[in-house]
């Protein structure tokens, strides 16, 4: 997990991906995006929010990164 005031990352399983690891960024609580590998790629998925949201670019820069490097090791265990 990384947290940042209102910002967290939370590796976690995926229950719709055999229980895949994926990434949640979370904005109080609430699940903003996903991050997780398709066909064996990286991709992220955003949700539609009611609001504009600035994220900061230092702590979504270092979530990413540990999102990769999470995500890439779950998949060197298979």
């Amino acid at each position: 997990m990384l947290e940042h005031g209102e910002w967290e990352l939370v590796i976690c399983n995926d229950p719709d991906d055999d229980f895949n690891l994926t990434a949640e960024i979370t904005r109080n609580g609430e699940i903003l995006a996903f991050i997780r590998r398709k066909a064996g790629k990286p991709t992220v998925t955003w949700f539609k929010s009611g609001e504009d949201i600035d994220i900061p670019f230092d702590w979504f820069s270092q979530a990413v990164q540990e999102a990769g490097r999470r995500l890439s090791a779950s998949y060197l265990i298979e």
